[in-house]
């Protein structure tokens, strides 16, 4: 059973502006071509820190987020 509470990467798409957002799912795809390494320094480049193993654990369904979510 999963947690009530929200993963990190879910609780940092719901405080963007809803462009934001959107552009932070599309790199967030698997299949985009980003490493988690790439997507960590863009986020971190705007003040947002989300370690590799986060973005890994959501990019791979294995986070907080029921998968309707993400």
């Amino acid at each position: 059973m999963k947690s009530k509470h929200k993963c990190s990467i879910r609780v940092t798409l719901d405080a963007l502006p809803p462009e934001d957002a959107a552009a932070l799912r599309g790199v967030l795809n698997p299949d985009s071509g980003w490493t988690h390494a790439a997507i960590e320094r863009e986020l971190k480049a705007e003040d947002i820190t989300l370690s590799q193993s986060t973005i890994s654990r959501h990019r791979n369904g294995q986070c907080l987020c029921e998968p309707d979510e993400a």
